[in-house]
């Protein structure tokens, strides 16, 4: 079962930096696979162009597999079915699917779908006030 994640959540920010970063390109419409700590290589490249909001994303150990977790739990139209995951040989590998070509834009927020709550993550779902 899911959760919905809020637009403004730290995972749905990873997952717009995994677009503006390995799927930017036209031709990039195959997923990508790898573990947490590889993405998390990719996103903090000395030479990548968003390195620096990478790197205060994920500042704390452990924090891309987490937001990957809850990227896997989403159901909102936008995110859900995205991130996958399963265990190989003792280790979690994880496929980002590239997104919907409606979906690429840049700085869009992600809309539910009719009938579908937006994401929220775990700790915002337990906030006062919201049930």
């Amino acid at each position: 079962m899911g959760w919905p994640v809020d637009a403004t959540s730290s995972e749905v920010r990873l997952l717009e930096l995994v677009d503006l970063t390995l799927f930017r390109g036209q031709f990039q419409r195959q997923a990508w696979v790898g573990s947490a700590a590889e993405l998390e290589r990719l996103l903090n490249d000395d030479q990548g162009k968003f390195r620096d909001e990478a790197r205060r994303l994920l500042k704390w150990e452990n924090a891309c597999g987490s937001y990957l977790g809850r990227l896997e739990k989403c159901r909102d139209g936008h995110q859900s079915g995205r991130v996958t995951s399963r265990l190989m040989h003792g280790l979690r590998e994880w496929r980002i699917q590239p997104p919907e070509r409606d979906q690429e834009h840049v700085g869009v927020v992600p809309v539910a779908t009719p009938g579908q709550a937006p994401c929220l993550s775990p700790d915002v779902r337990t906030s006062p006030g919201l049930s």
